[in-house]
């Protein structure tokens, strides 16, 4: 059974919480998700250009990356309740906003803002589960709410495709719209608050007074810190095939393979399945074997997954075969991720919301960096240069990920087990 180190709040409280979370970062991405079928579309209506479609992501998670260094620190002052309540109707802001916009500008600012959502996610909320329960717990729980968050991308392109044969794209906002807001009422109802709060393990998690000069020293600290950097460059470079293809899959299968919107659907359910396996895997594995033996478990399916989207898909240009390697990677991703987030969090000796908020924007830093680069480079002309492309990103993750299983073996509790 999953132990929760909160003396004053009832189990089914927490789990109304979790499941909040997980809805609310599932609708975060869906922002993206549910709507790429129909990016080539709203890009041209507002008068831009297929390029706009990957730049709307870079957007998005820019957006992503901004908000977390000061949500973060807030957090870690005043609590994590009030940020996390005010960023939900923040997006649920901006989604209204979204149905009514008239040029493609306009639609960029606003996917800035809506990638906010996920910035207050991984500063307040994924530190608010890392503080509620043990660390394997934790471990677990953060894959089970990934789980949730997985049907963005993994039945989000397909839904989206469906909804656009009944409504338009502006529809499909108000109706995110809606949904977040009651959302936001969810978290008001069930979000405990965790930051001054007594442990019933006897740990407490102080508030740190906001200060910029000791909020620059806490960034300075962990910018400094070695193997903090190392997990936030691993869950960036690892990313970075799986947003790649997200950002560039409408382009390489619709726009340049004339693929339908069913089509593009079909092959982002494979995938995403595999992302989804994963974590479910992990969730299992986690009762089972040690962190360390998971995730070199997780570092082959990486390694096995990219080679053979790489060695197929340079024999045979068939997206067939990409897609198969990209799915055995998703599934190395799912279980490595999860592990090293958590760990890496563990250096900040407390600061939480800030530690979660610089691993969140070195991830989208690197993401966005990448993106850019693999764009320029020409990652969307066709399959066999975008995997080439992001084999080097996989590259640099594993290696990486080695030296981490090498000179940091991952270490859990004894009170996990």
């Amino acid at each position: 059974m999953i132990k929760i180190f909160l003396l004053s709040f009832s189990r089914f409280r927490i789990y109304i919480f979790c499941i909040s979370l997980a809805l609310y970062e599932l609708i975060a991405y869906a922002a993206s998700d549910v709507i790429m079928p129909s990016m080539l579309r709203i890009a041209d209506q507002l008068g831009g250009s297929p390029f706009d479609v990957s730049l709307s992501l870079n957007f998005y998670l820019l957006g992503g990356a901004v908000i977390p260094l000061i949500v973060g620190s807030l957090s870690d002052c005043y609590g994590r309740r009030k940020p996390l309540i005010a960023g939900c109707l923040l997006s649920a802001l901006a989604f209204l906003i979204t149905a009514f916009v008239g040029s493609i500008n306009m639609f960029m600012i606003l996917r800035f803002i809506q990638g906010m959502g996920i910035g207050f996610i991984i500063a307040v909320g994924l530190p608010t589960i890392q503080e509620i329960f043990t660390e394997k717990d934790a471990v677990r729980v953060l894959a089970a709410v990934s789980n949730v968050a997985i049907l963005s991308p993994l039945c989000g392109p397909f839904i989206g495709s469906v909804l656009l044969s009944y409504i338009d794209w502006r529809e499909i906002f108000l109706v995110m719209a809606a949904i977040t807001f009651l959302l936001s009422i969810g978290l008001w109802l069930s979000m405990p608050e965790t930051v001054n709060i007594q442990r019933e393990d006897g740990r407490f998690v102080p508030r740190t007074p906001f200060s910029v000069r000791q909020i620059a020293l806490d960034y300075k600290a962990l910018l400094g810190n070695s193997r903090f950097l190392r997990g936030g460059a691993i869950l960036g470079f690892v990313g970075i095939p799986l947003i790649s293809w997200i950002a560039l899959s409408p382009v390489l299968l619709m726009h340049n393979l004339g693929r339908s919107n069913f089509e593009y659907s079909l092959w982002q359910l494979a995938v995403f399945g595999g992302l989804l396996v994963g974590n479910i895997a992990l969730s299992i594995l986690c009762k089972r074997f040690s962190l360390t033996t998971i995730l070199s478990g997780g570092v082959m399916a990486i390694t096995g997954g990219i080679g053979i989207a790489l060695l197929s898909t340079l024999h045979t240009e068939a997206i067939a075969v990409l897609v198969s390697g990209l799915s055995i990677y998703a599934a190395g991703f799912g279980i490595c991720s999860a592990i090293v987030y958590q760990q890496t969090l563990a250096l900040s000796r407390g600061a939480n919301g800030k530690a979660s908020a610089l691993l969140g924007v070195l991830n989208v830093a690197i993401y966005a960096i990448g993106g850019v680069f693999l764009t320029v480079l020409g990652a969307g002309d066709n399959l066999k240069h975008f995997i080439m492309l992001v084999s080097i990103a996989a590259v640099i993750a594993v290696t990486l990920l080695f030296s981490l299983l090498v000179t940091s073996p991952v270490t859990t509790a004894e009170s996990a087990s």
